[in-house]
């Protein structure tokens, strides 16, 4: 086992905020951690971080940037050592030596650097030098530490800016109109008509829209189907001329699976008949009509009794009988949380190798890869932009076209007391500026891809502020799991917990924010409770914070582009802005 010590300054880096640092190993894949945190005086403390690893690795911390929200940055290959590092100096050290290395690989591909860009690098590089020098019990420090981390912060997005549109340039001359779509996914039907209705200029952003709906939706009692939800669909996307996509057919994680059948698990046989049964009614009705299919999700998830080559076997299985009524299909894989983030609280197969056992499938034209970018289990936690750029690589050096799924928060969550802003950081960590901020640079890294051909928007509307959860009023068949959720909770526990609450510092006030907080729901307060009384003990392991029932993992993500009462946000006029800009 490696441990890790690290020096750090209180007022840069809040204590929940590091107990969501990880240790990754090679290929940046992130690995199950322990951090304990304890405080040496009023200004420094130290944080040991545990993993069971003996190989060098790298120290992923979120950094807080009024910018760009929360992002999480690393330091350059550590091994462990008797002194204790400066956390800092280290996320210092390991963005400089990044921002240099991008310098020189892209240079060498031909990328223009401008003077300015250059002097601003060689200006960054001498601060850097300056501050790695400077004695750390030096009063000011800290002070001159986050100065020069903000500075190489400014400068690695001006290089990036260069990068990006000198490839979209690029590309744009090299081909007459990129063969690339974008579309959006929502759950609520509902909002997305009426605000194609209200703001018909801004649905030009999008060509396709997939369908959220899950087979526990589509079957929610054994044999009785609700296809007037995928009718409706199909009707929705045709008048406002969009390509509908269906799928995932079964994305494989408890909570999205029939209530009915988690019963037979445990039988593989009998979860087969299931499957196909279901499957064989959704294509033969849809099969010839939908041009667009993603066939399953989730293959990679921890399920037990489940092997991942079965599940494989029968998506391969399901989309050849697609194939054989629409030999023109377009037919994906979904991938989740591609850069590995589940590995941190379980055990998973990584992204990457599943991607690869699933080449030789030639059935299967694409992956649809989807980051969803939060704190809760279910997302994808924020990175550099630099680090994006870098897992971008990785996925198209497989050379199979790529269709991905992003979202970023436009505001705190309300059932993960992190996502609250601590003291000594004003205003909240994620804003609509963040996310218009963040958009702007996720959706140019996509389009630079030439393995990239379509990119989703997920989570496209904010829930209503009197919502249960994901509930409309086309009943997915959650609300049982909701009530039974409350169900757990007596009254004499539910009224006594706010109370405790206020002692651990959560204040309570996510959900007051309306938009997409669930916290009308009182189990989801209850839940917030709960979650911020775990991070009051000095040692957490990681994976106990993400530890979540099935309740909590269907209210994320929360943060779309329109608000619950249908108006765009900032971010959909940015990405209807570089929609039209960059592919007509």
């Amino acid at each position: 086992m490696f441990v890790f010590r690290f020096v750090y300054p209180t007022r840069c880096f809040p204590r929940h905020y590091l107990r969501k640092a990880f240790f990754a190993r090679s290929g940046r894949l992130p690995m199950r951690s322990t951090v304990s945190l304890t405080e040496e005086n009023g200004t420094t403390g130290i944080m040991k971080l545990s993993v069971n690893w003996k190989e060098p690795g790298t120290i992923h911390v979120p950094w807080y940037s009024k910018r760009f929200g929360l992002t999480f940055f690393s330091t350059e290959v550590l091994r462990p050592r008797s002194q204790p590092f400066h956390l800092l100096r280290e996320l210092v050290r390991g963005q400089m030596s990044r921002v240099i290395k991008r310098e020189y690989d892209w240079e060498r591909k031909g990328l223009l650097i401008s003077d300015a860009v250059k002097k601003a690098i060689d200006s960054a590089r001498r601060k850097m030098v300056r501050f790695l020098t400077k004695d750390p019990n030096d009063p000011d420090f800290d002070t001159m530490g986050v100065a020069v981390f903000e500075s190489i912060l400014q400068t690695s997005h001006r290089l990036l800016d260069q990068f990006l549109e000198q490839s979209l340039y690029a590309r744009k001359v090299q081909t007459e109109a990129y063969p690339i779509f974008v579309g959006g996914r929502s759950f609520q039907l509902k909002n997305f008509e009426r605000f194609n209705e209200t703001y018909p200029t801004y649905s030009d952003a999008f060509q396709t829209w997939n369908t959220c709906y899950t087979w526990k939706q589509l079957e929610p009692e054994e044999g009785r189907f609700r296809w007037d939800l995928l009718d409706r669909f199909i009707e929705a996307s045709r008048k406002n001329n969009l390509d509908p996509v269906f799928g995932p057919i079964v994305r494989w994680e408890r909570e999205f699976l029939p209530q009915w059948l988690l019963s037979s698990l445990e039988e593989p046989y009998t979860l087969r008949q299931h499957l196909f049964r279901y499957g064989d009614e959704l294509i033969k009705r849809y099969g010839s009509v939908v041009k667009k299919w993603i066939v399953a999700s989730g293959l990679g998830s921890e399920m037990d009794y489940i092997l991942v080559q079965k599940r494989i076997e029968w998506a391969d299985t399901m989309a050849r009988q697609i194939r054989r009524l629409n030999p023109d299909a377009l037919l994906l894989v979904g991938i989740e949380r591609p850069w590995g983030d589940a590995l941190r609280f379980k055990s998973e197969i990584p992204p990457l190798e599943l991607a690869e056992t699933l080449l030789p499938r030639r059935v299967f034209n694409g992956f649809l890869v989807s980051f969803n970018y939060g704190l809760s289990p279910e997302a994808t936690l924020p990175r550099d932009a630099f680090e994006l750029n870098h897992l971008l690589d990785q996925w198209s050096s497989l050379g199979k076209p790529l269709y991905f799924s992003f979202s970023i928060p436009s505001e705190p969550s309300a059932d993960d007391p992190l996502w609250e802003t601590p003291g000594g950081i004003s205003g909240p960590i994620c804003t609509p500026h963040t996310q218009q901020e963040n958009v702007h640079r996720t959706f140019l890294s996509l389009l630079t891809r030439k393995t990239i051909r379509g990119i989703f928007w997920n989570c496209f509307d904010d829930l209503a502020p009197e919502a249960d959860l994901l509930i409309t009023e086309e009943a997915d068949g959650r609300k049982e799991d909701t009530k039974a959720f409350k169900d757990v909770d007596s009254d004499e526990e539910t009224t006594k917990r706010p109370e405790e609450g206020k002692k651990s510092g959560s204040s309570g006030k996510a959900g007051e924010r309306g938009g997409s907080s669930p916290a009308a729901d009182p189990a989801a307060d209850t839940d917030k409770v709960q979650r911020a009384e775990i991070l009051e003990p000095e040692e957490v392991e990681i994976s106990s914070l993400d530890d979540r029932a099935d309740y909590m993992s269907l209210s994320f993500p929360h943060s779309g582009l329109v608000n619950a009462d249908g108006t765009p946000k900032s971010a959909f006029r940015k990405l209807a802005a570089l929609r039209g800009a960059y592919l007509g």
